[in-house]
């Protein structure tokens, strides 16, 4: 995963988030106009509209969720460009499973092993977070 410069502004924020079992929950994006990646399987997030990277992730997650999470919730991951901006990457450090959430955004929710979400129609920054995931654990 690339990391960019920290003077960069960071314009979105991203989140990883697993269930019990290893898998991945994604979103499917609305078909609204002028939104990026309509109907394709993204992970949950959203611009960061002034706020720091961290502080749009709790938001996002609360509104397109329902998940109430801190700042200790979320470990960064990394940061790279989503949509031509800057993006942050960060990974819920619980599980969230079918039934603890209300999706709110989005034309609907699922879960997925990397292979499944390798082989759906996932947004550009998705799929190229689980094809590095695939080749580090092929590494191994």
């Amino acid at each position: 995963m690339s990391m960019m410069n920290s003077n960069d502004e960071i314009k979105g924020a991203c989140c990883v988030i697993q269930n019990s079992a290893g898998k991945y929950l994604l979103q499917m994006r609305d078909d609204n106009e002028g939104i990026f990646n309509p109907l394709k399987w993204s992970f949950f997030g959203g611009a960061t509209e002034g706020h720091d990277p961290e502080l749009t992730m709790i938001i996002e997650l609360d509104e397109e969720l329902d998940i109430h999470i801190y700042r200790d919730d979320i470990t960064f991951l990394y940061t790279d460009v989503v949509n031509g901006s800057l993006a942050s990457f960060f990974k819920l450090n619980r599980t969230i499973e079918w039934l603890s959430f209300n999706l709110h955004e989005g034309a609907g929710a699922g879960f997925f092993t990397v292979d499944e979400a390798l082989k759906i129609d996932c947004a550009e920054h998705t799929r190229k977070y689980f094809q590095k995931l695939k080749e580090e654990n092929s590494d191994t």
